[in-house]
């Protein structure tokens, strides 16, 4: 009977570090967001972008349109709160974006859209998935991440 419990309790301990093991293995891939961040890294974003304007309006019932694209469509690589730290970044290549930095912030309306829209590596294309009204609304939700 003794070495029955000497035996589940050498199973429960070698069961727990496996757990842990594996636990810091997936958090491991995750990528980070580097020292000097810019949201447009290796990006080729064509100059008249950067001039196009958000056409839908801020308001309350845009930004809660976006909200909900967002949570069915962004939250898993970029998270809550927009810092890239969603389930689905784990593993990526690419630190997925931290939308309340400053540098993110600094990025014309239109350059978002065009990243939205035409995707890149990780960042799948949404524009097949997305309408561009529903886009714009993303992109007045995010505006609202701190």
């Amino acid at each position: 009977m003794r070495s029955l419990k000497i035996g589940n309790t050498l199973v429960f301990f070698i069961t727990m570090t496996l757990v842990l093991s594996m636990s810091v293995l997936v958090f491991a891939d995750r990528p980070e967001k580097p020292d000097n961040y810019d949201p447009t890294d290796g990006w080729r974003i064509p100059p008249p972008v950067k001039n196009i304007e958000n056409p839908v309006e801020a308001n309350d019932q845009n930004i809660a349109q976006g909200k909900t694209s967002y949570e069915r469509n962004c939250q898993s690589c970029h998270g809550d709160n927009g810092q890239g730290d969603g389930p689905d970044a784990d593993g990526l290549d690419d630190f997925p974006g931290d939308f309340t930095d400053e540098a993110f912030k600094a990025l014309p309306e239109g350059v978002l859209f065009f990243m939205i829209k035409e995707g890149k590596d990780d960042m799948p294309a949404f524009s097949g998935d997305l309408t561009d009204p529903q886009i714009w609304q993303i992109i007045r939700y995010v505006e609202t991440l701190e």
